[in-house]
């Protein structure tokens, strides 16, 4: 029944969970952001409080988006569901609280597609992007980006000696 509901509404759970995605990376992405606006901040280019605001910015505009368009989609998803078993329901002949048991039930599908999906999502992007983020500088695997940032330090301080590799 799961996969049904979303093969049925496969186009607005995929605009639901992007608008979702795209505002728990900005909000994943903010550490990164603030660490530009303080060392832009620090060398006198405030240009760089615009990652900060930016960030901030798409983070708020995404969420927002977000709830209006899931509110919209899952009371949609609840109703058409809803009316389905009550029709289903009424046509074997069950009696009325069943009916409405199972309607009561029913709201546990969407509510998993609307709550338990979007955890899930966030689980695995706040994971990947943890990882990228210890992956591109652990100082035990090799990475352009921290070599390149090593160059640039060690050559600021005077030492041209590149890092070990």
């Amino acid at each position: 029944m799961l996969l049904e509901l979303a093969r049925v509404h496969y186009g607005r759970l995929l605009i639901a969970y992007a608008f979702t995605t795209g505002g728990m990376i900005a909000g994943l992405l903010y550490p990164l952001a603030i660490g530009f606006a303080i060392n832009g901040v620090l060398s006198g280019d405030f240009g760089a409080v615009l990652w900060l605001v930016g960030c901030h910015s798409a983070q708020l505009v995404l969420t927002v988006a977000s709830k209006r368009y899931d509110t919209r989609v899952f009371t949609r998803i609840y109703g058409a569901l809803a009316s389905r078993i009550v029709d289903r329901s009424r046509a074997a002949g069950m009696e009325p609280a069943r009916v409405a048991a199972r309607v009561a039930l029913s709201r546990e599908y969407t509510s998993f597609l609307e709550e338990d999906v979007s955890r899930i999502l966030y689980a695995a992007i706040a994971l990947s992007i943890s990882m990228g983020h210890w992956c591109s500088w652990n100082p035990c695997w090799p990475s352009p980006v921290r070599r390149s940032a090593f160059r640039s330090f060690s050559s600021a301080a005077g030492s041209g000696d590149d890092p070990p590799v």
